[in-house]
């Protein structure tokens, strides 16, 4: 395949709504600004940051794919954004909130339309 064929894919550093430990999640631009999160790794806090997982922003429309395992703490398959920008698990059922990143809680609403991340080529 060459580079012109290779999907646009990237790494967005998020954590576990359980056990607050830190995770990476693949997410390939499938058609432009369209994204699916498709993999999802455990990492650790400081590779995460050594490899500058959160450097670039990432804007369009986002969605699971359905072969997407879930957060690697929880099994949790949903991802939802707090308002400080940070990434995390979700069961989708819950409509309450609690951010591992930052202990803001309250209702779940809204779409997300940007996230911030980095190149995984």
């Amino acid at each position: 395949m060459s580079p012109r064929e290779m999907p646009h894919v990237v790494v967005v550093t998020s954590r576990c709504r359980h056990s607050r430990q830190t995770f990476g999640v693949r997410v390939e631009e499938v058609k432009s600004q369209d994204w699916h999160a498709t993999w999802a790794f455990a990492i650790k806090d400081d590779a995460a940051k050594r490899e500058g997982y959160s450097k670039a922003i990432l804007r369009g429309r986002f969605a699971i794919d359905h072969q997407y395992p879930g957060c690697p703490g929880c099994t949790g398959k949903g991802l939802v954004k707090c308002q400080c920008g940070q990434l995390s698990c979700f069961d989708g059922e819950t409509r309450e909130f609690t951010c591992p990143w930052c202990n803001r809680g309250g209702k779940l609403g809204g779409a997300v339309d940007n996230l911030s991340a980095r190149g995984d080529r």
